[in-house]
């Protein structure tokens, strides 16, 4: 698609597509940001070691499955401070003998034996301390090492869309569908959204899509009716992190209304460090909300002031209770 916005137009429509066998080295990811000047922030943190070593059991264990056509499980049977254990275990093939007692209709029971042990040392970061119980279990170690070795290195289909999605909050897009996946680009940020689908384009397996929006009063609508529903998405998604609920309609007035009982209950709860920081997080996304719809406003020369006095509303309350929150330590 176009990737030009029209000399009038007030913004692009961006989609995009990943391949879901993307492998790239962190390290060509980390080499492309810093000669395109990518803010770090549009970067998400490798898989951790443990998660790594999780998934490359599982998907191991899956393959293998579908392989042999002989299930293969895997099954975490312990774990301490230092040690993540797994046992696989896979159907053996039945025998002559099984195949004759399936025939004449006697009972027979398949067997699921233990064919690896794995030891995870999660302070050193590696397997170790391994043991293969059968010949199969050999070929299913390597397999798990050379998987655990490339998701630590490497990013995934996950991490390419995290920045993606993260790349849309900090460009100050707005869903224009909402389970994801297109989003409108301000024309006032385009330039430096070019600059990061460059960045992002240059792996293999992403594709940045975009359509120019023109300046009319039904695209100017469509957006503005895009940022309202926007809006109220993020309203809900801090009244869920307050673990309250939303009740009712999905007014603006009536989510803010829900908010301030959100946050009554939560102010209730025994304040703790990592509590007081989620405080501070989501004021900081009530500010970037408000930034956005200031942009918004001059975009699509619109009164938004229906959006802003909610907003505030909901701002207020939350700095009340920070205020609160400091003033007790």
């Amino acid at each position: 698609m176009a990737k030009q916005i029209l000399p009038n137009g007030i913004g692009n429509i961006v989609m995009y597509s990943l391949s879901t066998d993307i492998s790239v080295p962190i390290q060509d990811v980390l080499a492309q940001a810093s000669a395109n000047n990518i803010p770090p922030v549009l970067l998400p943190p490798p898989q951790n070691d443990k998660g790594a070593f999780q998934k490359a059991c599982t998907e191991v264990a899956v393959n293998m499955t579908a392989k042999t056509g002989n299930p293969c499980v895997r099954k975490m049977i312990a774990e301490d401070n230092q040690y993540l254990t797994v046992v696989f275990e896979m159907r053996m093939p039945d025998t002559d003998d099984d195949v004759q007692s399936a025939i004449a209709g006697d009972d027979y029971v398949p067997t699921y034996p233990p064919i690896l042990r794995i030891n995870y040392d999660k302070v050193a970061g590696k397997i170790d301390n391994s043991r293969v119980y059968k010949e199969v279990g050999r070929s299913v170690l390597g397999r798990v090492e050379r998987r655990f070795n490339a998701m630590k290195t490497t990013y995934t289909i996950k991490q390419m869309r995290a920045s993606i999605q993260s790349a849309f909050d900090y460009y100050g897009t707005i869903k224009l569908r909402h389970n994801g996946g297109v989003n409108f680009v301000p024309h006032t940020r385009i330039k430096e959204w070019r600059n990061y689908t460059n960045f992002i384009e240059s792996f293999e397996g992403v594709q940045i899509m975009e359509l120019s929006v023109g300046n009319t009063a039904h695209n100017k609508n469509t957006v503005r009716d895009a940022l309202s529903v926007s809006v109220n998405d993020t309203l809900e998604d801090e009244i869920k992190r307050l673990g309250g609920k939303c009740n009712g309609s999905k007014e603006l007035n009536e989510l803010v209304a829900d908010f301030g009982k959100a946050l009554k209950d939560y102010s209730a709860q025994k304040m703790t460090a990592t509590k007081h920081q989620m405080l501070e997080g989501m004021l900081a996304r009530f500010k970037a909300t408000m930034t956005n719809v200031d942009a918004y406003k001059v975009l699509l020369n619109a009164d938004l002031s229906s959006i802003d006095s909610q907003v505030d509303i909901a701002k207020q309350q939350l700095m009340a209770l920070i205020n609160k929150v400091n003033g007790e330590e």
